[in-house]
Order: C-alpha cells, then structure tokens, then sequence
C-alpha cells in the first residue's frame, strides 16, 4: 500500500507531469476499469466492456494503438495512445464514439479518473491591480460528457500537493497551512501545519498516511523533521 510510503510533495507543474495519466502505471492487470455499472477489461490490442449486473460482454474494441492505455468515468471510456493528441472517447453503455471537446488537452492535464470525471490541475495566473502576475494553482473534477465542474478550488501559487489513496490530495500551502482535499466531493480539511520559517531551508516535501493521521516530512538543508 502506498499510502505507508512517503510520497514527494510536488508543484502543481510537476506533479502533473509525474501524474500524467499516460505515466500511471494500471496495476490490476487486465482490470483496467471498474465500478458499480460497468468493468473494461484489457486484452491484447484490445478491451471488452462488460456489463456487472449480467457480466455480458456491451461492446469491445479491438486494434488499439500499441501501449494504449483505457481509463472510464461512469458514463466515459477513453483511449490514450502514446500520442495523446489521438484520445478519443465512446459511451460506457454502447461504445458508440463520444465527442468530447478538448479532450486531448483534459487528459494532458489530469492527475486522476474518479467514476465523477477527471480530476484536473491547472495553474493559472492573475493580475493585480498594480499589473503584477500573481498566478493560482485551480484543482477541479470535470465531467467532459456535460463539460461541467462538480466542483473546484484555488489553492494559492507554490502551494505543494501530492495524491494520497482513497482519494485524497494533501495540500501544503506556502504560509505552511496542511490541507486534505477530497477530490470526490471537493471538501477541504485543515491540518496541523507547520511555519514559514520551516519551509525556508526545505530541500524536500513528502507525506504518508495511516488509518488515523497524515504526516509530513520537511527535509531540511541541515536535518530532517516530521510533524
């Protein structure tokens, strides 16, 4: 379980690169979606959807691009080849081809696919009135098929995250603030964090989890300190 191993705490840039969707290893083997309605299951070169209720295969879809990798949402199944500009999309219920706009890019910016839809990260900049760039980092779950939001929040720039299993992103804010989110629902659960003082010689960011509490670890230039 990974959630007993240190994960680095990253910047929103960063992080989406290393969680990039094309760079997440699927570890179930042939199971390569599942939830309540439906599971995908992978072949050689292609998958099968079927359904959970009667285990009937819906519709399946062979040829697929090598390394392709097949990802779903409760309503969506994507293909992501190795060049991500091809994604395409079909309908979980009769694999008929979905248009979904911009998916390329939604995908390219997608750190994880929840059932909801696909959890994004964005980092945007702003103006202030004195005509200086003050830039925001934007975490939100989007549905592609209604191109809607289910909800999203602005965590200030050089805030650093870190994907927890169960669903849960930690947020290290630069004042030091330690945040939970709950990227179902977009709650937002204040921990105990620690001074700006501490991230100023920081040369590493990392948390880990057990049933009860979520710890973080500041590498210092000059020692190591756990809170």
């Amino acid at each position: 379980s990974n959630s007993h191993v240190p994960q680095p705490m990253l910047l929103s840039n960063s992080l989406r690169n290393a969680q990039w969707l094309s760079q997440q290893r699927q570890g179930r083997g042939s199971l390569v979606v599942a939830n309540s309605d439906y599971v995908a299951v992978l072949g050689r070169r292609s998958f099968a959807v079927h359904d959970t209720v009667t285990g009937r295969v819906r519709w399946s879809k062979e040829r697929l691009p090598n390394n392709a990798r097949v990802y779903g949402t409760d309503d969506l199944v994507f293909v992501l080849p190795e060049d991500a500009g091809k994604a395409s999309a079909f309908s979980a219920l009769d694999g008929r081809p979905v248009e979904a706009a911009n998916l390329s890019t939604l995908l390219q910016s997608s750190i994880r696919v929840l059932p909801e839809g696909l959890v994004i990260a964005e980092s945007k900049a702003a103006r202030s009135l004195l005509g200086l760039s003050r830039g925001t980092t934007v975490l939100r779950l989007y549905d592609p098929l209604t191109q809607r939001d289910h909800w999203s929040v602005e965590c200030p720039s050089g805030t650093y995250l870190s994907l927890m299993e169960d669903d849960y992103l930690a947020a290290l804010e630069p004042d030091g603030q330690l945040k939970l989110l709950d990227l179902q629902t977009g709650r937002r659960q204040t921990m105990q964090g620690v001074t700006e003082e501490d991230l100023k010689s920081k040369s590493e960011l990392r948390v880990l989890s057990d049933h009860d509490n979520l710890y973080l670890i500041v590498n210092q230039r000059t020692r190591s300190r756990s809170y």
